[in-house]
């Protein structure tokens, strides 16, 4: 008789961060990444919807994006929600978690778009087992 061993779950935890060029890149869809198939993304702090100003300038690089937003003669662009809707599309099953977190209008994080600080803003996990 052999000892009972307890298998263990694999478990990958990866981290890519990504603004809107890489967002429009696909870094988040990399081949190496589409083969681990995750089942979980956390989306972090980022710009958000109603802080993204953008120009005319920048639709081309997401001409069939529905996350365009007009408001008061202005346009905005949803980095969050094409994220979200590019991940899905390549992991139907994926449960993706969204920090909510506005780094432009939230002071505790730098925001290079706010006031061109040079600071960048550090994520840490703590996983268990």
């Amino acid at each position: 008789h052999y000892p009972h061993r307890r298998q263990r779950q694999m478990c990958i935890r990866d981290s890519v961060h990504a603004g809107w060029r890489g967002i429009e890149q696909k870094i988040h869809l990399h081949p190496d990444l589409i083969k681990m198939s995750p089942t979980e993304i956390f989306i972090g702090p980022c710009i958000g919807p109603e802080a993204f100003e953008i120009q005319n300038d920048f639709t081309p690089f997401f001409p069939q994006s529905p996350h365009f937003i007009h408001k008061n003669g202005k346009m905005y662009f949803d980095l969050v929600s094409e994220t979200h809707e590019q991940l899905k599309a390549a992991f139907p099953d994926i449960k993706i978690t969204k920090s909510g977190i506005c780094t432009f209008k939230n002071n505790q994080y730098n925001s290079y778009r706010l006031n061109k600080t040079e600071k960048r803003n550090w994520n840490l996990f703590k996983t268990r087992g």
